[in-house]
């Protein structure tokens, strides 16, 4: 083996070492966000959900403090099997990018449970303005997820799906986000906070419809849950009904940098 191919290897195995360290201090900042946001929950009237969210988060703490040992080799155990798989599909090089952009992935969306404790992974753009669960974000990196916990893909999909079947929505197209970390209480991104309504030409309706019914799709071929969108039906109905009436029209509207269909 070359000196750098060696050379990638430790810098590979340092990069491991420190996301392990990364993950412990996650883990501390996590519980005194849980806390701050716990605070805040208290000052709007949330009392109960702030106590049921603290409470939570403290036995997840105790169970995790309990199995530290066990999640780390199991850590080590899957880190080993992503970077042999890498490297027999491409190559050093290849299982060097793969490493990076698995874990830049995963740190570009939070895990959070719903009021009612339904799993949301909702998406932050942490170089842009904030904007949470965008769906021009989520989109691309969908195939990752398919892959390792599809789960986490039909928690991406709550939360556009719940706002756009709010009172709050009054749009025939997909929202673009959901809110401003930490907050998802409505769409941001092109919004003129004087009047509460959307700037038309900042909006990006073609590309979102169709990146929200093919992450819908690909999630039902990979689950075979035929029933699992049933209960919204009608509002993929409506994004594909828009797709149809307004697809030819896709260069006239605003459009993300990002990967989109």
């Amino acid at each position: 083996m070359s000196l750098e191919a060696i050379t990638k290897i430790r810098a590979v195995e340092e990069a491991m070492e420190k996301s392990k360290a990364d993950a412990r201090a996650q883990a501390q900042k996590m519980v005194a966000d849980a806390e701050r946001d716990g605070r805040a929950l208290l000052q709007q009237g949330k009392e109960a959900a702030a106590k049921a969210a603290a409470e939570a988060m403290g036995r997840a703490e105790q169970a995790a403090a309990g199995r530290r040992e066990e999640i780390l080799a199991r850590c080590d155990e899957f880190d080993a099997k992503l970077l042999a798989e890498a490297q027999n599909k491409g190559g050093e090089d290849y299982a060097l990018i793969v490493s990076a952009a698995y874990r830049q992935t995963i740190a570009a969306h939070k895990l959070v449970a719903d009021l009612d404790g339904t799993p949301l992974f909702i998406s932050k753009e942490n170089d842009s303005n904030g904007c949470i669960g965008t769906l021009d974000v989520t989109y691309p990196s969908i195939p990752l997820f398919l892959k390792y916990n599809p789960e986490l893909v039909l928690g991406m999909l709550r939360p556009i799906i719940k706002f756009a079947q709010s009172d709050a929505w009054k749009y025939e197209f997909t929202p673009h986000d959901v809110g401003q970390y930490p907050l998802a209480n409505g769409q941001v991104y092109g919004l003129n906070k004087e009047t509460g309504e959307l700037k038309e030409h900042m909006q990006m309706p073609v590309e979102e419809c169709g990146n929200m019914l093919l992450m819908a799709a690909a999630l039902l071929t990979c689950e075979k849950r035929p029933g699992l969108m049933m209960p919204h039906m009608d509002t993929l109905k409506t994004w594909a009904k828009y797709l149809l009436k307004y697809e030819s029209v896709c260069n006239f509207t605003c459009k993300s940098t990002g990967m989109s269909v």
